[in-house]
């Protein structure tokens, strides 16, 4: 006779929720990218990393949280960034991040970090189109700059 153990499976299960507004229904350019970054994280007191996933169009089909840390960075792995992507079907991603310090300038970090998410969404599928880096009153995107290996 065989026995069988029982172990916890989990269970996700994604919904659309309607309750939810953006100030923008679809990214076309940076500047759609930068008013939906700055409604999310823009008045953040720690640095935070958000990320946009969109659909064929640039319709917005979800944003979240990924990471949040103290007032001078924060960290996140390739997994934190396209867990989501993947589970929504995302054709791509825009991440954002703001600078509490009120200075838009990418760091070298922001770069370096960029330039391996942007990696990892090429092996996966689903492009980083566009980093924001967001503050208060401003907004600089590193895809308008030529940073992080976006084109």
């Amino acid at each position: 006779m065989t026995t069988y153990r029982t172990t916890a499976v989990l269970s996700m299960r994604l919904v659309r929720d309607r309750s939810v507004k953006y100030p923008v229904e679809s990214v076309g350019d940076d500047s759609h990218a930068k008013a939906l970054a700055k409604v999310l994280i823009g008045h953040n007191p720690t640095e935070s990393l958000v990320v946009i996933c969109l659909g064929p169009r640039g319709a917005v089909l979800s944003t979240t949280i990924v990471s949040s840390g103290g007032t001078c960075g924060t960290t996140c792995t390739p997994a934190d960034v396209f867990r989501l992507a993947l589970l929504c079907g995302a054709s791509s991603v825009i991440l954002a991040h703001n600078h509490p310090s009120g200075d838009p300038t990418p760091s070298a970090d922001d770069v370096s970090t960029t330039r391996k998410l942007v990696e990892a969404g090429r092996i996966l599928g689903v492009p980083v189109v566009d980093h924001i880096v967001v503050t208060d009153d401003r907004c600089e995107s590193m895809l308008a700059l030529g940073l992080g290996g976006l084109h």
